[in-house]
């Protein structure tokens, strides 16, 4: 009988406790999972060539997509060692978004473009998302004080001070 077996490779103690939760998932499915820790020379360098069957990787985008996507999801890049295009994704549609949201000129329609690129990854089973706050838990004393407005990406702790 064959048995769906594959590895994962990740490049910290953290993500190989993701990593082995994972794979105690897929066990109870019949799914073979192999964990490997590899040092970060060794995980970008296969990380770098696509030589991997599975990697936990965290992904940080702008607040405003543009031509970095070709990078990220073109089939070019699929093809081209080093662009990040992790998953190989080569999707025609999603090229054409790609290219409409470097020529886009209102804000509007570049959401419409992103969201439209979002929902064909999430539908098209490239990655599995592991976990998403949307928020930034940080922990500290009553005598450190900060603005009363964050900047958009969240905290900045260069800006906060100890009240004397």
């Amino acid at each position: 009988e064959d048995v769906l077996a594959f590895e994962i490779i990740v490049n910290n103690p953290e993500d190989q406790k993701i990593a082995q939760a994972y794979q105690r998932t897929l066990k109870k499915l019949g799914i073979e999972v192999k964990v490997r820790l590899l040092d970060n020379t060794a995980f970008f360098d296969r990380l770098t060539n696509y030589d991997y069957d599975m990697a936990i990787h965290y992904w940080q985008m702008s607040l405003s997509p543009g031509t970095e996507q070709h990078l990220y999801w073109s089939c070019k890049s699929a093809d081209i060692p080093g662009q990040w295009n992790y998953a190989g994704v080569c999707d025609p549609v999603i090229e054409t978004l790609i290219s409409e949201i470097a020529k886009t000129k209102d804000r509007t329609t570049l959401i419409g473009y992103a969201k439209a690129i979002d929902q064909i990854l999430i539908h098209s089973y490239y990655m599995v998302p592991l976990h998403y706050t949307g928020k930034d838990y940080i922990s500290y004393i009553s005598n450190i004080k900060h603005p009363k407005a964050s900047p958009i990406y969240g905290p900045v702790l260069e800006t906060w001070w100890q009240k004397q």
